[in-house]
């Protein structure tokens, strides 16, 4: 018999989803973006950052829009979380990594590979660009924390406490027999 789930619960869910729709969006809007584009527009862009390997920048064209779509499609739908938040982090590290690179290189990037023309051909605030990522991580932090359910402690250690969380286990009736 599952106990009933207070209000407690569903707001917790509710802001969980709300979270995951909100990151998992921007993910699948941006990754959108670079595939409705030849892959050779957003290479460009990669090596506009001279972090790797000008040989990687086609393969990596190619091959990070449709992770970013993945990511963004797992945290909307609500499957493998832990593994989509640790993917869609390394990859908003990795892009904060690359914007503070190219800020303290004082390279001018044209454009930063985000997805989708650029609408009045100013180039990127890059330091906006940041400011964004550590929100989305923000996010995905918040999410974390909130979308642990309550008895995952009590159920690892082996050890029932009735008396903590959402969904402890009852104590065990006796076998009849």
């Amino acid at each position: 018999m599952t106990p009933a789930r207070g209000r407690g619960f569903w707001v917790r869910w509710w802001c969980s989803l709300a979270l995951r729709v909100l990151v998992g969006g921007v993910f699948i809007y941006y990754a959108y973006g670079k595939l409705a584009e030849p892959p050779e527009k957003f290479a460009r862009a990669i090596r506009g950052f001279q972090m790797v390997p000008e040989s990687w920048t086609n393969g990596m064209a190619i091959v990070m829009p449709w992770v970013e779509m993945y990511a963004g499609v797992l945290l909307v739908l609500g499957v493998f979380l832990p593994e989509a938040r640790v993917l869609t982090a390394a990859m908003l590290l990795a892009f904060i990594a690359a914007f503070i690179f190219a800020i303290s290189m004082g390279l001018k990037i044209e454009d930063c590979g985000c997805g989708g023309a650029k609408k009045g051909g100013a180039p990127p605030n890059l330091w906006l660009l940041m400011l964004r990522n550590f929100g989305l991580l923000a996010c995905l932090a918040v999410d974390a924390v909130i979308h642990q359910p309550r008895w995952r402690g009590a159920r690892r250690s082996g050890a029932a406490d009735p008396g903590k969380g959402d969904l402890a286990p009852a104590a065990a009736a006796p076998h009849p027999g």
